[in-house]
């Protein structure tokens, strides 16, 4: 799970490595196989040749395994790294690293590694993998450490987690697979754990989830503290905290479709401005019948949910693309629209300005409680990084496992 605080979890969900080999096992180096001793012989420059072939290769051996001390197939060591005297195990590096395939596989190519298997091929996902792996690997390592770090810290706060805690949350992990229709056998097997791993890693979670929950307890401010502080940042930072309502009318086109559908969506969008331009109140007929957003279509394009400058939605639940809300932010006055299309990740916008909440006492209770959400949030984030970095800066750190790709600080931990 994600070692960031905010209301996504950058960790991935699923993709690992096939049969325990990363990068499809490019490179293995095997011993050179001695040869049967040379029996009586009248060649004896033969005989020494062969013998100077096999410590040469044995040579060549020793030497392939110092330059490259792991290959994409090689077993990750039963603990990765000992942090201040406490080992963390092989295995959960390789689950952070199975997790943090499929993000960056789907951060860097917009498609699960399934996909792109199917579309390209296990040779080219091979390649791609490769290229993906300091980032896996480095990511990986790093949430290693920082879970020894917060079960450490819980432990100094005297945050216990209990056998009932770890059943109940186990059980809430098989209810949800249930639901799911999630094997749970085929799962440990796919994230390369055994019940009792995933146990442990239960149990390391709800350590950090204590420990997070115990440090926003120290920081959080009282309410009328609190209240104060809306109201401030409110009024001095409108272009962030004075949420606003919008329509839009969505042309999709992918990231990665090729440059004739990218123009084709761009001069549809276009298409439309320009009637908007002639006529702006056609914007929800013009949503209504052209607009690819199904969800807000039916209603002309209109969201009845606030966004902050930060993409928030609170009454949502979720964050809307950068440079949609950006757009939203940037219209003047209610009814304007945008009057280029604007390029999201589902495709061009046509972004109109509904509704600006301009004073205080306006605000609804989901924004308002936002707002001082994410000021207490803000307190809890600086706490937690000070208790993280005098961790650090006091840590004691052997690393167990070797590095495929990632080189930069081979020889120590590098923060």
């Amino acid at each position: 799970m994600s070692k960031q605080s905010g209301n996504m979890r950058l960790k991935r969900q699923g993709g690992g490595s096939s049969g325990g080999k990363a990068g499809g096992g490019s490179y293995k180096y095997k011993p050179v196989k001695g040869g049967k001793r040379v029996q009586k012989s009248e060649n004896k420059i033969f005989a020494l040749v062969m013998a100077c072939i096999i410590v040469f290769g044995i040579g060549m051996f020793i030497f392939l395994k110092a330059i490259y001390p792991v290959t994409t197939g090689a077993k990750t060591p039963s603990t990765a790294v000992t942090v201040n005297g406490q080992k963390m195990p092989g295995w959960l590096y390789d689950y952070y690293k199975i997790q943090y395939e499929d993000y960056y596989c789907s951060y860097f190519s917009g498609f699960t590694k399934a996909q792109i298997i199917a579309l390209y091929g296990q040779e080219a996902y091979d390649d791609f993998y490769l290229d993906l792996l300091p980032f896996i690997e480095k990511s990986a390592f790093e949430d290693v450490i920082i879970s020894a770090y917060t079960s450490q810290l819980a432990k100094e706060y005297g945050l216990k987690v209990s056998k009932e805690e770890i059943q109940a949350e186990h059980k809430a992990y098989l209810d949800l697979f249930e639901e799911q229709k999630i094997d749970y056998a085929l799962w440990l097997k796919y994230y390369g754990l055994t019940e009792k791993r995933f146990l442990s890693y239960i149990e390391l979670d709800l350590s950090e989830r204590k420990l997070r929950d115990h440090l926003y307890d120290l920081v959080e401010m009282g309410d009328a503290e609190a209240e104060a502080e809306a109201r401030k940042v409110f009024d001095e930072k409108p272009e962030e905290w004075q949420p606003r309502k919008v329509s839009h009318i969505l042309i999709k086109v992918s990231n990665w479709s090729d440059e004739t559908k990218q123009k084709a969506a761009y001069e549809e969008a276009m298409r439309l401005i320009e009637m908007l331009i002639e006529d702006p109140s056609r914007f929800a007929e013009l949503a209504e019948e052209f607009s690819e957003d199904d969800a807000s279509a039916k209603d002309g394009g209109f969201y009845d949910a606030f966004i902050f400058g930060n993409c928030y939605i609170p009454s949502l639940g979720y964050s809307f693309d950068e440079a949609f809300v950006d757009a939203a932010f940037e219209l003047a006055s209610v009814g304007d629209f945008t009057l280029e299309p604007v390029k999201g990740y589902w495709g061009y916008h046509i972004v109109k300005l509904e509704a600006v909440v301009t004073e205080f006492e306006n605000l609804e209770e989901a924004e308002h409680d936002y707002i001082i959400a994410y000021l207490n949030t803000g307190l809890f984030v600086d706490k937690y990084n000070e208790v993280m970095k005098e961790k650090d800066d006091n840590a004691k750190i052997k690393r167990k496992v070797r590095f495929i790709a990632w080189t930069k600080g081979d020889e120590e931990y590098p923060r």
